[in-house]
């Protein structure tokens, strides 16, 4: 799949977010597997964004030259915008399959400590963010 690294980056936190949920045994193993890809590159990305701010950016604390940062308003930001601007805009070929969420999933009473079976919920901001990785299953037709 062809993805800018922009689009990889955004989804560190939702991944992070939905590995959360129990799903059952082969769905877990693919969205582990496409967070692993994912997380590869994300990993990639931040190496070359913290390079771009011990580059550009200025320490802190003079006691601290090491540990620098960059803010909007700093002399340096506007080059440091173009050149993350241009890392985050690249385009990568990442080998991962789309998953399949099911409806439901199964979940534990909290009351009768029973197994049993609930709609999956997600938050939209994860879906938005996992869309290109993620689907949703269909809920069945019943044909009368």
């Amino acid at each position: 799949m062809k993805l800018t690294n922009g689009e990889i980056y955004s989804t560190k936190g939702p991944f992070i977010e939905l590995l959360k949920a129990k799903f059952p045994v082969m769905v877990a193993y693919q969205l582990a597997q496409t967070a692993k890809a994912l997380s590869a590159q994300v990993e990639i990305i931040e190496k070359v964004r913290e390079g771009l701010i011990a580059k550009y950016g200025a320490a802190a604390d003079p006691e601290m030259p090491n540990m620098k940062s960059i803010q909007p308003g700093d002399k340096n930001f506007p080059e440091f915008a173009v050149e993350f601007g241009t890392l985050m805009s690249l385009e990568v070929e990442v080998e991962i399959a789309v998953v399949e969420l099911p409806l439901k999933v199964a979940s534990i009473c909290g009351a009768c400590r029973e197994s049993t079976e609930r709609e999956l919920e997600i938050e939209v901001y994860i879906l938005m963010a996992l869309d290109k990785f993620i689907r949703i299953a269909q809920a069945p037709v019943l044909v009368k």
